[in-house]
């Protein structure tokens, strides 16, 4: 059993389930704020890449052999892309479980609520105009949604 799981286990009132449920939902859209800096980061990794050249020559350089610190700058770059590749792959995963969950949920019109804010990163106003509701229905639809949630989080 997950922390999460746990957590929403032993949770006593339903103000807390949600709250439970509503925390692990914006774990999304932190996912994706992470995503934008790998990303940011891997371009700027490639940039500095273009940006490396060999110097070529015939004389000897004490130290190096060849183009030593060259391919030894390159293979430190690309060692950290594939750490940065991990990392997002790993998130990917996570806020592919997330979505999984939101369509564990019995009800159409909370998965689509729940999909809107914490997938979509819709604010509440934009869900309810999306949905043709009231801010206020909409409002009464997300506690409802997070409860629904929490209930998939226990299983």
């Amino acid at each position: 059993m997950s922390e999460n799981e746990m957590a929403v286990a032993q949770a006593d009132s339903k103000r807390a389930r949600q709250r439970i449920a509503h925390d692990y939902l914006k774990q999304a859209s932190k996912i994706e704020s992470q995503l934008d800096k790998i990303v940011e980061r891997i371009r700027s990794l490639r940039a500095m890449s273009t940006r490396i050249t060999p110097v070529l020559s015939d004389m000897p350089k004490a130290g190096y052999v060849g183009n030593a610190r060259f391919e030894d700058i390159i293979n430190r770059i690309t060692d950290e892309e594939n750490e940065l590749h991990d990392e997002m792959k790993r998130l990917l995963d996570k806020k592919d479980e997330i979505s999984l969950l939101i369509k564990k949920v019995t009800k159409e019109i909370y998965q689509s609520v729940l999909e809107y804010h914490y997938i979509d990163f819709l604010p509440w106003e934009t869900v309810a105009e999306k949905m043709n509701v009231s801010t206020g229905h909409v409002y009464r639809l997300r506690r409802e949604a997070l409860e629904a949630f929490a209930n998939v989080m226990k299983r």
